[in-house]
Formats: structure tokens, sequence, C-alpha cells
């Protein structure tokens, strides 16, 4: 493995709450198969990107060395290197990887937009934000009823055609991410499937910390005559339920611009993405 030891330190100043260690920044990135792209300050390393291929996955500049423009040199380097392979373009952020986009502030996600970037002629065409439940902070009755099921639980193996159908009623596209059935939870009405999610433990995740177990729940969909009746919701927490119960210390929400639907059960935002590119 690559020795990233160095911009991991810058990273953990930017970022300190996301203490999820070497080992697991440099596998959440794919840091060998990666570009890095230094900025130094008078001998020192103050700031880093990294980039692959048009995508620039995470920019960071420490913190003291902000505005005296290491990061428009930074982004100006990255730019540069991608044109130098020929692209036409630099998108921020990637979402088969860590960072989604760029990173921004709360009201900055709210207006659709990046101050520092969108004067350096990048476009911004949404953006989403990854949120958390610590186990100690579960609340059960949070947990709404839904009145148009009546079973919550994992499927089983025989199950799987009926899930393919219900989730082919949300996002035909979706279909892909449910080749396993293991670790995908339901509601039931009537037998059938009517609001599902992907529930895993022991995930990789950025908030991944060493001894712990994240907990992840995503690809939530509740077929069209189920919906507005709390289903989708009360799935969620009793999937989050199982995966507390099953020994997860965090529950991570992946991607989503639903806020205020998952705070509803006690997850809150811990970081927000805007997604943008610039043509070169």
């Amino acid at each position: 493995m690559i020795n990233c030891g160095d911009i991991y330190k810058i990273f953990s100043e930017c970022f300190p709450k996301l203490d999820m260690g070497e080992k697991n920044f440099a596998e959440l990135l794919d840091i060998e198969n990666a570009d890095i792209i230094k900025e130094y300050a008078d001998g020192k390393n103050v700031g880093f990107a990294v980039m692959r291929d048009v995508h620039i996955l995470l920019m960071c500049v420490l913190p003291d060395h902000r505005r005296k423009g290491h990061g428009s040199a930074l982004l100006e380097k990255c730019e540069n290197a991608a044109a130098e392979k020929g692209y036409h373009e630099v998108i921020l952020g990637d979402d088969n990887w860590f960072f989604l986009g760029a990173v921004l502030s709360e009201s900055e996600y709210e207006k659709g937009s990046s101050d520092f970037f969108s004067k350096r002629g990048y476009s911004f065409s949404g953006g989403c934000m990854e949120m958390s439940l610590n186990a100690d902070n579960f609340v059960k009755e949070l947990i709404p009823d839904a009145s148009a099921a009546d079973e919550f639980r994992f499927i089983r193996a025989d199950e799987r055609e009926m899930l393919l159908s219900a989730v082919a009623q949300v996002d035909s596209e979706w279909c892909q991410y449910f080749n396993e059935y293991e670790n995908v939870f339901a509601a039931f009405s009537g037998g059938k499937i009517v609001s599902f999610c992907i529930a895993e433990s022991g995930c990789l995740t950025m908030l991944s910390r060493d001894g712990e177990n994240v907990g992840s729940v995503g690809c939530v969909g509740t077929i069209p005559a189920a919906r507005g009746q709390g289903t989708g919701l009360a799935m969620v927490g009793k999937a989050s339920e199982q995966l507390i119960s099953r020994g997860c210390d965090v529950i991570y929400i992946h991607y989503t611009h639903l806020g205020k639907w998952y705070g509803k059960l006690g997850f809150e935002p811990f970081i927000y993405f805007g997604f943008g590119r610039k043509a070169l």
C-alpha cells in the first residue's frame, strides 16, 4: 500500500470528525489507483488533491493556510493535469468513491453552489448529504406506525423475484443493486413487499473507526401504492433497530437529500456535497 501518512494528517486536520485511520482512508480513496497532487509553502506540504481521470475526489488545504491562494493553485494543477491527459472537463467528486462532490457548508448546500468553486468557473447541478445516528441516541418510539404494512423483516431467498418486482416499481435502474438478498430488509403487506432497503453491518464508510461497527441503510424505496402512510420511514427505523441489535455502533445514511425525512428518526447530516463541473 502506498504510504499516505502525510496527506492523511492534512485530511485529519481538515475533517477532524472523520477519524477513520490511514488504512481506511487509503482504501476508500483507492489511493493506489489515484493521482495525488500536492501544494507546498516554504517547503511544507500544506494541501493536496486526489484525482482519478477527470474526477477530483478530494481536495484539502490546512486550515491555517487557507485564503492564501493554495486552494486556487491546487485546483489549477488539477485542471492542468486533466487537460494534459486529453480531458475537456473536470468533475468534482465521483459517486462511486469516497467524496461525492465539493464539500459545502449547510448554507451553500441550501443555495446549491460553492463560493470557492463557483468563482472559478464551476457550475453545480445538485447535491446530497451524508447522515448518521449513533446507537446510543436511537429512540425506538420515534418509529412511526405504518398501517400499510403488517410485517417487517429481512427477506428470504425465495422472495427475491418479488423484491425485484417491487424495486422496478420504484426505479428499474436500482435492480442492479439487489443481486443479493441476505441484507435486504423489507416491509410486507398481505405477504407482498411494499417497501425495501439494503441494511448491512460491518461497512467501510467515512465514519468507520477502528473497533467500531458501522451499519448502513440505503436504496430505500416504497412502491407507489404504499406511499404517504409512514411505511418507508417505519421500515428504515426497524432496519436500524435490527442493525443495532446486531452490534452496530452507528447507522449511516449515504447519498441522500431527504434530511428532514430521516431526521424524524434522529438522523443528522454530518457532511454536505455539491455536484459540480467545469469545461476546460
